[in-house]
């Protein structure tokens, strides 16, 4: 499965562009098991068991 997301232009508050990097950060560190993550619970599973 491949997902494919356009990102708006936006800054960071230290006017550091937003990029498809951080994005990708944020969500293996929102699904990592190991983080305690408010949004964690706000994700679904992909996985097929």
């Amino acid at each position: 499965m491949t997902w494919t997301f356009t990102l708006r232009e936006t800054v960071w508050h230290d006017e550091q562009p937003v990029t498809a990097d951080d994005v990708e950060y944020t969500y293996h560190i929102i699904l990592n098991d190991e983080v305690i993550s408010a949004r964690s619970a706000d994700t679904v599973s992909t996985s097929h068991s």
